[in-house]
């Protein structure tokens, strides 16, 4: 089944001065998809971490695949 994050309702979960994390609930108590996005020392990359928390027993990470698109400037 495809979910796109366009149809997901995040919020954000913590912030730092280098880091940001969204999060958006699931159906399930206590479940939740967390994306992290965060800028490296020289704060020239970008770090993408996508997390899923309490759903170990409901969705098989090994059969997940992730596509990304991209929009940005560049010089």
């Amino acid at each position: 089944r495809d979910i796109s994050t366009a149809d997901l309702h995040f919020q954000v979960a913590e912030r730092t001065a280098a880091s940001v994390t969204f999060r958006a609930p699931t159906s399930l108590a206590g479940g939740h998809f967390d994306i992290r996005y965060a800028l490296d020392s020289s704060g020239h990359f970008l770090h993408v971490e996508p997390q899923l928390v309490g759903l170990q027993e409901h969705v098989d990470p090994g059969k997940l695949f992730f596509q990304w698109q991209l929009w940005g400037l560049a010089t």
